[in-house]
């Protein structure tokens, strides 16, 4: 049924644009540019907790966990799962019915290197890096809103790992100029305050980053 999906849009389109979208799309699997922000935020002050009928439990994700419980909607290729234990990296994650919906990763000092977006980050003793926070789509109850998921797993990791930190914590995050979610998220509920901006390049694989601006 693809080729009926191709030949209703070379229909609706015309051959000319049609044409330039195809390549558009052939490009962007060749060369990626993705321009992020990396924000900065202190400890959360919203009072948060799911309901009780949920029935999510919200906690740190094992190795052997990872392998077998995140949903394959969010599944993470097993070289870059291992190489973010072998960081120290923690990954914690919403469960519901036996499988992971939500997580999200941290790392403290010394710092982290994210091998599949060439970027690097340094870190104090009081200070954390939180990445890669994904929720299902398909599959998800109406009530399980991803932003009051993420509301509520972000609450618990930074309370948890604040404990790690000691006094005066501070947290960042990389966050997608393109993600508008998670940009309103960090500004409106963290009153987070943006740092750098960071641009990552992708190119038959090959990936890098470059700082551009300093905020």
């Amino acid at each position: 049924m693809i080729f009926d999906r191709y030949a209703a849009q070379l229909n609706e389109l015309g051959w000319r644009h049609f044409s330039i979208r195809m390549l558009r799309a052939a490009g962007y699997q060749f060369f990626r540019r993705n321009p992020h922000r990396l924000l900065s935020f202190g400890m959360p002050h919203y009072p948060f907790r799911l309901p009780d009928d949920y029935d999510v439990d919200l906690r740190s994700i094992t190795p052997s966990e990872a392998e077998r419980l995140v949903d394959p909607q969010i599944a993470i290729p097993a070289g870059v799962m291992k190489d973010r234990f072998a960081q120290g990296a923690r990954m914690y994650g919403a469960l519901w019915q036996d499988r992971v919906i939500d997580y999200c990763w941290c790392a403290g000092a010394p710092g982290y290197h994210e091998t599949t977006m060439g970027f690097d980050i340094t870190l104090k003793p009081n200070q954390l890096y939180l990445f890669d926070y994904k929720g299902i789509v398909q599959g998800r109850p109406p009530a399980f809103s991803g932003f009051r998921l993420m509301k509520a797993l972000s609450h618990y990791v930074l309370n948890l790992e604040a404990r790690r930190l000691g006094s005066d914590p501070q947290f960042f995050s990389l966050v997608s100029e393109r993600n508008r979610i998670s940009q309103a998220f960090h500004n409106r509920i963290l009153k987070a305050q943006a740092r750098e901006r960071i641009t990552f390049y992708r190119l038959l694989g090959t990936c890098w980053s470059r700082r551009e601006k300093r905020c």
